[in-house]
């Protein structure tokens, strides 16, 4: 697989030159690439075809993170309580 994913702002998703780097769309310091305790590292899920990021934030349901639709390149969100049943959404699927 590919690991073009560490080219990824671990935020906002968008491509960046350096994994290490300070993004330039965002600002996020990439050499921070942590959700805290508890919560997901940036990972690569469901075979590769999905890669999460910046937990947006969690409540009593779950956590609800940044994610990258790797397939069709695509921003989505990832819900983990809801990953048995394969969802991730992105603003062109609702």
């Amino acid at each position: 697989m590919s690991q073009h994913w560490k080219r990824k702002c671990f935020h906002c998703m968008r491509d960046i030159d350096n994994p290490n780097d300070i993004c330039p769309i965002c600002g996020w310091n990439n050499q921070h690439r942590v959700n805290g305790e508890g919560l997901l590292k940036q990972t690569v899920l469901n075979h590769g075809r999905y890669l999460t990021g910046h937990a947006l934030g969690h409540d009593g349901f779950g956590v609800v993170y940044n994610g990258f639709g790797l397939e069709k390149q695509r921003k989505k969100w990832y819900i983990p309580a809801l990953a048995k049943l394969d969802i991730f959404f992105s603003l062109n699927d609702l």
